[in-house]
């Protein structure tokens, strides 16, 4: 796969679905460029949603792979790496670069999205540092059935809010 296939600098995707299931079930699938969104501005209610949903030959992300995202929305990242059953190197703290979000527009913004990795083994520290506000349901189900060995230290380091209705956040 070509990086920055998506095209020249400041492409901006209009729409809730810009990426959505873009590669689901690609199981051929084997890596991908760091650079794959580089060009990438948009802020889509689920604009990564299921785009790598059972790629199960791909087995590392790249570090800055969304770092060009900087505002969180609804379910954004909602299960994009879930099922990816050949992940098996450690995640990035830097893989979401610097998203913000706040309590009403993002409130299941990771869900699902590396469940079912089983062979996740390790995520970096402060690893959703970024996220400062917390909403209902966001982590929920985020590494359900992932092969992860241990939670690391300040996981959830920015969250300085969370919204009174977080009844399930996790």
């Amino acid at each position: 796969m070509p990086n920055k296939l998506f095209g020249s600098p400041g492409l901006a995707v209009v729409g809730s679905y810009g990426f959505y299931e873009i590669f689901s079930g690609c199981r051929g699938l084997t890596a991908l460029p760091s650079g794959l969104f580089q060009n990438v501005t948009g802020n889509g209610s689920s604009l990564f949603g299921y785009a790598f949903y059972g790629c199960r030959g791909l087995t590392a992300i790249p570090k800055d792979l969304f770092a060009g995202i900087t505002v969180g929305r609804t379910s954004m990242f909602v299960s994009t790496f879930e099922n990816c059953t050949g992940l098996n190197t450690t995640i990035s703290n830097k893989l979401f670069g610097s998203i913000t979000t706040n309590t009403t527009s993002a409130p299941s913004l990771f869900q699902n999205t590396f469940k079912g990795c089983e062979n996740l083994h390790d995520i970096e520290e402060k690893f959703f540092s970024s996220v400062t506000n917390a909403a209902n349901s966001m982590f929920r189900s985020t590494f359900e059935n992932s092969g992860l060995k241990r939670i690391p230290k300040n996981l959830f380091g920015g969250v300085v809010t969370l919204n009174a209705n977080a009844t399930s956040l996790f």
